[in-house]
C-alpha cells in the first residue's frame, strides 16, 4: 500500500516507513521458556527489538524511569518484576520522546498530560496509549478504537463498524519541542484514517521559542508486539 501524505502532514516521516498493506511482521525475539514472565528486561528487548533501538539506550533509560517510580520497582534487578500496561507505556513513551535518560522522567510526565477533545469529551494522551496496549493483550481492539475516535474531528465509521485485529493501522506520530501527539487509525487497511490529536494547553507552551520540528512515529507493529509480550 502506498500512504499518502496525511500520514505525515505533522511530522517529518519517509514514506517508507510503513508497511504497504501486507500484515504487520510480529516480534522475533525468542525467550526460554522459564523467561515467559513480562520482565523489564523482556520489555527492553521487545522494544529495541521492533523499533530498531540500541538495546543499551532503552535499557538507561528504563533504569533511570524505575529509580522515579514511572516503572514498577518490586524486587532487584531489571528482571525482578512483571511489567504492566502502564509500565509499558511509560517506557515507550520515554524512548521515543527523550533526548537523555536523565530527562525521560520529566518528559514522560509531560507527555501523558497532553489532551484531546471533540464536542462531546476530552481525554489524556497517557490514559488513552494504556488502552490500545491493554487492548492489544487481551484481544479488545476494535472497541478500544471505537471508544478512541470519538476524539477525532465528525463522525467516525470506526465507532459502530468492527473489524479483526489485524485489520487495524495504527501510527502515533510525537513531536518536539512543542510537546505533541497525533494517533492515526484507519481499517480496513488502506482506507484513510482518523487523525486525533494530543496537545499541550497553550499557557505550558509559552516558553517554546524553537521553530524546528522533530518527529517520530511507532505504528500498529509495537502495539502488538508489546500487546504481546503482556500477554504472556
Amino acid at each position: 500500500m502506498s500512504h499518502p501524505d496525511y500520514f505525515n502532514d505533522v511530522l517529518a516521516i519517509p514514506s517508507g516507513s510503513f508497511t504497504d498493506g501486507k500484515t504487520s511482521p510480529r516480534l522475533s525475539v525468542n525467550f526460554a521458556d522459564d523467561e515467559l514472565v513480562a520482565t523489564l528486561e523482556r520489555l527492553v528487548a521487545t522494544i529495541a527489538d521492533v523499533d530498531g533501538i540500541g538495546a543499551e539506550r532503552v535499557r538507561a533509560i528504563a533504569r533511570v524511569m524505575r529509580e522515579a517510580g514511572l516503572i514498577a520497582t518490586r524486587g532487584r534487578g531489571m528482571s525482578a518484576a512483571e511489567m504492566s500496561v502502564g509500565d509499558a507505556a511509560n517506557l515507550l513513551i520515554a524512548v521515543n520522546v527523550a533526548d537523555t535518560a536523565r530527562t525521560a522522567p520529566e518528559m514522560v510526565k509531560r507527555y501523558r498530560r497532553l489532551r484531546a477533545s471533540s464536542k462531546t469529551w476530552s481525554a489524556y494522551f497517557g490514559t488513552e496509549f494504556e488502552k490500545l496496549l491493554a487492548a492489544a493483550r487481551i484481544g479488545t481492539m476494535a472497541d478500544s478504537v471505537a471508544h478512541l475516535v470519538r476524539l477525532a474531528p465528525g463522525r467516525s465509521p470506526l465507532v459502530s463498524n468492527r473489524y479483526d485485529a489485524e485489520e487495524y493501522e495504527f501510527e502515533i506520530g510525537f513531536r518536539k519541542p512543542l510537546p505533541a501527539v497525533t494517533i492515526y487509525v484507519a481499517a480496513p487497511r488502506g482506507e484513510r484514517p482518523d487523525a486525533i490529536r494530543f496537545s499541550e494547553r497553550a499557557e505550558n507552551s509559552s516558553a517554546i521559542v524553537s521553530d524546528r520540528i522533530v518527529g517520530v512515529a511507532i505504528t500498529e507493529r509495537t502495539i502488538f508486539a508489546v500487546g504481546e509480550l503482556l500477554r504472556d
